[in-house]
């Protein structure tokens, strides 16, 4: 499996007058080579559904929260689904081609979303708001770059870039508000990038959707 799967379950928050929903998706399980960035799982949790035991865990922090989840890996109708119910996708997978299926069903559904990726010492984050611009305005084809199977990944990268993550969801939640930037975490430092709509974007042009 990739070397960040302390991301991969992504998190759907609820209606924002009723902050504290969250469902977890997720078909994979915990590994032993997962634990040096996934701080929410133990040696006792190998071999477990990640979305269940994050599930267990997280409720313990707080019962006024609901949290859902579900054991299955996210397809084009699972996608379609529950982006269709929730107001705000936070994107903690290991692929593009995932990527680009959440990118492609949130601009359907006018949904913002949170995309996040890390790669050894580095990372980049960037909340999606359909009216502003989509992930394929930033990268248009499947990116021809190695995986953290082959690259690996410090583990307190996906830390930082999960915060960001977090506080870019709490903040858009709350406010209804963001910057339409890119985040971009190298070499200890953080610096911005201005996103904008690509006049050449099939999804934001509405040329193509997910169904296509």
């Amino acid at each position: 499996g990739s070397e960040w799967q302390s991301y991969r379950c992504n998190l759907w928050l609820g209606q924002t007058r009723q902050f504290g929903h969250l469902h977890l998706l997720d078909g994979d399980t915990v590994s032993l080579t997962n634990l040096h960035r996934q701080a929410l799982f133990t040696e006792a949790d190998i071999g477990k559904n990640k979305a269940k035991v994050a599930e267990a865990k997280l409720g313990k922090l707080n019962s006024d929260i609901t949290i859902t989840y579900q054991y299955i890996a996210l397809s084009i109708n699972t996608a379609n689904a529950l982006i269709a119910e929730f107001d705000l996708v936070i994107d903690c997978t290991d692929n593009f081609a995932t990527r680009y299926l959440i990118n492609d069903v949130c601009a359907f559904h006018k949904t913002p979303w949170i995309y996040a990726s890390v790669l050894g010492f580095s990372g980049q984050m960037a909340l999606f708001d359909p009216l502003q611009s989509c992930f394929r305005c930033l990268y248009p084809e499947l990116a021809d770059t190695p995986d953290c199977n082959q690259a690996g990944v410090i583990g307190a990268v996906p830390g930082i870039l999960g915060c960001l993550q977090t506080l870019t969801a709490i903040e858009y939640l709350t406010t209804q508000s963001h910057s339409n930037q890119l985040s971009v975490f190298e070499n200890g430092t953080l610096r911005q990038i201005s996103l904008g709509q690509s006049p050449t974007c099939p999804i934001c042009s509405g040329a193509k959707n997910y169904l296509d």
